[in-house]
């Protein structure tokens, strides 16, 4: 596996233990629509919480959660809109980032929450 690839699967490891400790129940992991993926689905108390997480292993190319990019933003809309048809889901829903950067012997995870709006249909394009 190739460096950023772990890099991602245990920055997935670490939001996970983070949210549970947090009181999240994890429903899904890695859920996907086509070629769209929602890192973290999870729920808190009746409410949703789509969760994407941007790992590194420092910052000298900026903060993890700086890579969720217009067309990241788009994917992961799309694989939401998906999720909440085929589970037919009509809850509030929320959607998060948590922020991994190994930083040498330290982890530092950062959770931010409401961090991606949704878009009107005019901007999908």
């Amino acid at each position: 596996m190739s460096t950023h690839l772990e890099t991602g699967r245990k920055g997935e490891e670490e939001a996970v233990k983070f949210l549970v400790k947090k009181g999240y129940q994890i429903l899904h992991r890695n859920w996907t629509y086509d070629k769209d993926e929602i890192d973290i689905v999870a729920k808190l108390n009746e409410l949703y919480v789509f969760v994407e997480v941007k790992s590194r292993t420092g910052t000298i190319h900026g903060f993890p959660e700086e890579a969720v990019d217009r067309s990241k933003k788009i994917r992961l809309l799309r694989a939401i809109d998906a999720y909440l048809e085929e589970y037919q889901i009509d809850n509030e829903i929320r959607i998060d980032i948590v922020s991994v950067i190994f930083d040498g012997q330290k982890t530092i995870v950062s959770h931010f929450e409401d961090a991606v709006e949704w878009m009107d249909d005019s901007e999908w394009t």
